[in-house]
């Protein structure tokens, strides 16, 4: 066999001769140059080139590069080919005059993997419809021209999201081993991101993830995130990649609740769940609110926890319990609060469960019970409590002595203030009457002597009348009759005009005198007052008739 050096040489010796282009011999003697690789790693490690991917006209450029770049990188990274540089690539290409959507043609992208020495040839195309970006990856085995594998995907964003679609591609695609039925990868998915993933209890990593090199046969996929899970068996059968959709389910528990006392009331997240003892099934894992409720014994508030897959115990002892009921007879609202110590703790009785038949739980032992309440007596009570029986107290309430005194003395006040006021009153009534009664009369005698006056002016009228109407009987003549019959007739007009005034005098006297007596006998009596002044002073202290009306009142 010739020396690679030897090679070289008379094939740079032919140069001017036969080959035109210098690039081709370099070309040849890279090719030269890892031979001796190829066919020491062959037959383990196949030679893999990746072409640039294709772009459509609607798509940039310019964006062929990075994503080529990042497909080789990630076959690069996988260890398991001997991937040919990229410059490498151009050269041949350029060589023969291909353009890169030439390499759409299956037939000679295997042209350019031939002259590369290449097994397997990676080629790639990106297209655009619309705003969706699909690409597509394919593996091209060199020597048959048949596609090994093929994946695709899509996208609606910009090179950050095609750079993801990329290697999630690549990643997919890299699995596959061409020379080794016994290898293949499981690509996993989720319905919940970043759950972790473990296969045969080993942990992989998280969702969306590709696992490489798994050996053929059946495997056990868990994939986990808190308390939600999912389990398959999964065959592996080929080099080809196995793609897992896990939809994740929330884990389930159980408890088992034992009480002392049985037969106890359940309730978790204040839902009922039968009587104790009981094993109660497929309860979401976390923290849980228990209540247990048994008549006669203490209410039980707690909480348990529950884990996947596992039975949580709770056991129970019941505090056995009595009950107690108050009754107040009357005016319940004028209690401000009712407690029940045993000397350790103090309860308060709810004042909405007065004389409602309400009762509530205390565990036995001897209480003190006190109802207290603005201006009422503070009443206490002393009562033993036993498990299983209901006490029921009765209250009658009264006022406080401080409360009754403050009131009599409140009383005695408005009384001895109404009394002055009356003695006030008829003191002024009697000087009132008596004013008055001297006024009126006075105007009776005023009006008597007016009356005599007018009486005797109309006598002395009635008199002239008289005089006058005897001379004009007497006259014979009759100019004169006629002046004493006028003059008679004028005395008569004056003494009835006179004897009119007299009359309404003599009724205004009659009047007065009657309301002057009327005055001086309704007047205030001056043992009246003096009875009064004396009761003011001698104020009886004796409060039964407030206190008899006080307690009415309550």
């Amino acid at each position: 066999m010739l020396s690679i050096r030897k090679i070289c040489t008379i094939t740079q010796g032919k140069t001017n001769r036969n080959i035109k282009n210098p690039y081709l011999v370099l070309i040849i003697c890279t090719i030269f140059l890892i031979l001796p690789s190829y066919q020491v790693f062959s037959q383990e490690t196949p030679i893999l080139a990746v072409t640039d991917i294709s772009v459509d006209k609607r798509i940039e450029s310019e964006l062929a590069l990075p994503l080529t770049d990042r497909i080789r990188e990630i076959f690069v990274n996988s260890n398991q080919y001997q991937v040919i540089d990229r410059n490498t690539i151009n050269l041949v290409i350029e060589e023969q005059k291909f353009q890169l959507s030439d390499l759409v043609d299956a037939e000679r992208t295997v042209k350019i993997g031939k002259l590369l020495g290449a097994q397997f040839i990676v080629a790639g195309n990106l297209t655009k419809i619309e705003n969706l970006n699909t690409m597509s990856l394919r593996i091209i085995d060199v020597e048959t021209g048949v596609i090994v594998s093929q994946v695709s995907g899509e996208t609606t964003g910009g090179l950050n999201e095609l750079l993801k679609l990329t290697e999630m591609l690549g990643n997919k695609i890299v699995g596959v081993k061409p020379i080794s039925e016994r290898i293949g990868s499981i690509y996993v998915s989720s319905n919940m991101k970043e759950s972790e993933v473990f296969l045969d209890g080993n942990r992989k990593g998280k969702t969306p993830l590709l696992i490489e090199d798994v050996q053929k046969g059946y495997h056990l996929l868990e994939v986990k995130k808190d308390y939600y899970y999912y389990k398959a068996e999964v065959a592996v059968m080929n080099r080809d990649i196995i793609e897992v959709d896990a939809v994740l389910e929330i884990l389930k528990g159980n408890v088992f609740i034992q009480t002392y006392p049985d037969k106890v009331n359940i309730f978790i997240d204040k839902k009922g769940y039968g009587q104790t003892p009981k094993l109660i099934k497929n309860i979401i894992p976390g923290e849980h609110e228990l209540i247990l409720v048994k008549d006669w014994y203490k209410k039980v508030e707690d909480s348990f926890e529950v884990k996947p897959y596992e039975t949580t115990r709770v056991q129970k002892h019941l505090i056995m319990i009595g009950k107690l009921i108050i009754n107040v007879f009357e005016n319940k609202n004028r209690i401000e609060k009712i407690t029940v110590s045993n000397g350790n703790e103090e309860y308060l009785f709810p004042l909405e469960y007065v004389n409602n038949n309400h009762s509530i739980e205390l565990q036995e032992n001897r209480y003190k019970i006190i109802v207290d309440g603005p201006n009422i007596k503070k009443i206490e009570k002393e009562l033993s409590i036993s498990g299983g029986e209901s006490h029921e107290l009765k209250f009658t309430l009264e006022y406080s002595e401080e409360y009754i005194a403050k009131q009599l003395s409140s009383e005695r006040e408005k009384e001895e203030k109404l009394l002055k006021a009356n003695l006030e009153k008829l003191n002024k009534r009697r000087v009132n009457y008596k004013t008055a009664g001297f006024v009126f009369g006075g105007g009776a005698a005023a009006f008597t002597g007016g009356t005599v006056l007018f009486y005797l002016l109309s006598r002395n009228q009635l008199d002239e009348y008289n005089t006058n109407y005897n001379l004009y009987e007497q006259e014979s003549d009759t100019a004169k009759a006629i002046e004493y019959r006028n003059t008679a007739q004028d005395h008569l007009d004056r003494s009835r005009t006179l004897s009119t005034v007299e009359y309404v005098f003599m009724g205004s006297a009659i009047l007065s005198a009657g309301i002057s007596v009327y005055l001086f006998i309704r007047r205030p009596k001056e043992e009246d007052i003096n009875r009064l002044e004396m009761h003011i002073s001698t104020y009886s202290q004796d409060d039964f008739r407030i206190r008899t009306n006080l307690i009415k009142r309550f």
